[in-house]
């Protein structure tokens, strides 16, 4: 099969946990946004600022472009894959602290046709109203609520596949943060610290459509009256369902979350990032047609350091930890995942090592014994940033990768590598 000629020059996308550890005051305050542009396109929102505000009516932002291949082989089959990932995120800037942001992405369906490129589709990740006057921010729209990081910031194309399952997306609702360590008058040596908390529900508005090819899944089962046959049929949706199911996908403020992120702690030898959080998510429609409709809590614990090592080389370690009892909102029903990772970069060049757990349990109430499900993946990332290692300007927002993993998954292995180029480009 020949592969299209940009998807073979492309580089796999990047992923560093780079050490955005150390900004000054008047960059990233209580959010350090990931330093690599693979780690950009999971997370492209404009990083908090610092001191002066930017002048009223002001826009700015970026626009995360990646090009990718992949090749994955389980057993004797191999799978081809080339795919574009695209996100721009804007925010103008108003009068007295007021400010409209959002995330816009173009990626892959759920199916694909059959064939090497797969359709794709493009749709609005968020929009937030915020107003923010040192130290509160209140914000509301569609939003995604703060638990946890490794989907953000773990290395490499697949160093987050397990983290993006906790991830918390595209929900309606409205929440606050405020900057503790204005509150309480920290010391400079203790960074910033944010506590924030949010409500909301899962977004099955006109904002969850997507343009270009369906983004939504939908298999719905069926039972003859007659005879008692079952039969499931799988619909392809333009637009979220409350019958997809899943926690807090129900009416009224559904969900709930909680959480302290701090940021530039000075530690011996370098710098920490942390953060920890609380979710509860009422069950969704599916639980409750089900019967075993049951209240989700979550919580989740992540720290991340920034270390300078002899001959100009930087150590970035990483580990987080999540877990969900009762998780979609089913009665019976736990997860909980690790991922854990380590970078060392000097220069232009960095690589990076990630290890993910995720572990299931599912014992329906009245049941024999429980079903229990295992996935481990381990990931090796290089990078080389095409700015630093040419010195063109042209190329100061780009950078090319190789990423390899291999996954065990009930019991089935999977490995592969993929190849990416990422260019970055702020506004």
């Amino acid at each position: 099969m020949r592969v299209p000629a940009p998807f073979l020059r492309a580089g796999l996308a990047l992923a560093l946990l780079l050490p955005t550890l150390a900004h000054g005051p008047a960059e990233a305050r209580s959010r350090t946004p990931p330093g690599n542009l693979a780690s950009r396109l999971r997370s492209v929102e404009a990083p908090d600022s610092q001191g002066e505000q930017p002048p009223a009516f002001s826009l700015d932002g970026q626009l995360v472009n990646q090009l990718s291949y992949e090749r994955m082989r389980q057993g004797n089959h191999f799978t081809d894959l080339a795919y574009g990932r695209t996100a721009v995120s804007a925010r103008l800037q108003g009068p007295v602290g007021l400010s409209l942001s959002t995330t816009l992405r173009l990626e892959p369906g759920p199916t694909s046709p059959a064939g090497l490129v797969p359709s794709h589709t493009g749709y609005a990740e968020t929009l937030i109203l915020r107003w923010t006057q040192d130290p509160w921010r209140v914000f509301a729209g569609k939003i995604n609520p703060r638990f946890g990081a490794a989907w953000s910031r773990a290395p490499g194309v697949f160093g987050a596949d397990y983290a993006a399952d906790y991830q918390l997306r595209e929900k309606l609702g409205a929440g606050a943060r405020i900057w503790m360590d204005q509150v309480l008058d920290l010391p400079d040596p203790l960074g910033n610290q944010s506590l924030q908390f949010e409500v909301f529900q899962a977004d099955t508005s006109f904002l969850s459509a997507s343009a270009f090819a369906p983004r939504w899944t939908l298999a719905t089962t069926e039972a003859d009256p007659l005879t008692g046959t079952e039969t499931t049929s799988i619909r392809q949706r333009w637009r979220a369902s409350r019958l997809m199911g899943g926690a807090d996908n129900r009416r009224g403020l559904g969900g709930t979350t909680v959480s302290w992120v701090g940021t530039e702690v000075e530690v011996p030898g370098g710098k920490v990032a942390y953060n920890a959080g609380l979710s509860v998510r009422r069950a969704g429609l599916d639980a409750q047609l089900a019967g075993r409709a049951g209240t989700e809590v979550g919580s989740v614990a992540g720290i991340e350091g920034a270390f300078p090592l002899p001959a100009g080389m930087l150590l970035v370690p990483a580990v987080e930890y999540a877990r969900r009892t009762g998780a979609d909102g089913y009665q019976g029903r736990n997860a909980d995942w690790w991922t854990a990772a380590l970078t060392l970069k000097r220069g232009a060049i960095s690589v990076a090592y990630a290890w993910m757990q995720r572990r299931e349990t599912d014992a329906p109430v009245g049941a024999s014994g429980a079903e229990r499900a295992m996935g481990r993946q381990h990931t090796v990332n290089a990078t080389l940033d095409l700015g630093r290692a040419t010195g063109l300007e042209v190329l100061r927002f780009a950078a090319i990768s190789v990423d390899w993993r291999h996954r065990n998954e009930l019991g089935e292995r999977v490995q592969g590598f993929g190849t990416s180029f990422v260019v970055s480009l702020p506004f």
